[in-house]
């Protein structure tokens, strides 16, 4: 196990989707997967962001940090400033929309994650991104 900062990449994932875990632990051998707290389930999205945005800042400085969501919703109205975040939101269509669209989100997530994974750690990556 790597110390969190040798991780190339982090994914904070915020899918109910099984085995998924893994599969995505497999895309690269320096991406962490980091299932969602689900004590913070009750939190309100600004409050889940600052949250991120602090695991990013204090646990994984050098990593390229993501949160995956199926929530479409997830960052409006929350103050969320992409140019200043040391995160990246990733929205996918939720699991329970089909096995094979969700199969395919999860593909299309691995074409996004591994060009960034494997640039130099200079490159910073902001915004939202929606595959749907």
């Amino acid at each position: 196990m790597l110390e969190p900062a040798q991780y190339d990449g982090v994914v904070f994932w915020d899918v109910n989707a099984g085995e998924t875990e893994e599969i995505l632990n497999s895309f690269h051998p320096r991406l962490k997967v980091v299932p969602f707290d689900h004590r913070l389930h009750r939190a309100s999205d600004s409050e889940l962001i600052k949250f991120f945005e602090r695991e990013a800042r204090d646990k994984y400085p050098n990593s390229k940090v993501f949160v995956v969501t199926h929530d479409r919703g997830f960052e409006r109205e929350t103050g969320f400033r992409p140019l200043e975040s040391p995160i990246a939101i990733i929205k996918i269509p939720s699991p329970s929309l089909g096995p094979s669209l969700f199969k395919y989100a999860i593909e299309s997530l691995k074409m996004i994650l591994l060009p960034i994974l494997n640039a130099p750690r200079s490159v910073k990556v902001r915004g939202v991104v929606e595959i749907e």
